[in-house]
């Protein structure tokens, strides 16, 4: 595997983008054992069977372990909309 930077290549060039994504981002994704979260730490594109593959280095919430994790599989979590009275 050969490690690219995230901004070396238009985003259509790769499986999956980094655009979508910031660090700093809380996001959830599903797992054989069920669903986890975390905070993005950091976005690369990956050169991997032949194409780029856009990952990010995600801390688990709730311990200090990271983990690289596809960006499609990622789901970016927001904070519900404050309503205003």
């Amino acid at each position: 595997m050969h490690e690219l930077p995230a901004n070396s290549m238009k985003s259509s060039d790769s499986f999956g983008k980094t655009d979508n994504f910031s660090v700093g981002d809380l996001v959830c994704w599903s797992k054989l054992g069920g669903k986890l979260s975390g905070l993005v730490r950091n976005l690369k594109l990956i050169h991997e069977g032949g194409r780029k593959v856009a990952y990010a280095e995600v801390i688990l919430l709730g311990s200090s372990k990271t983990e690289q994790i596809c960006c499609l599989s990622l789901e970016k979590l927001t904070k519900p909309a404050e309503k205003t009275i």
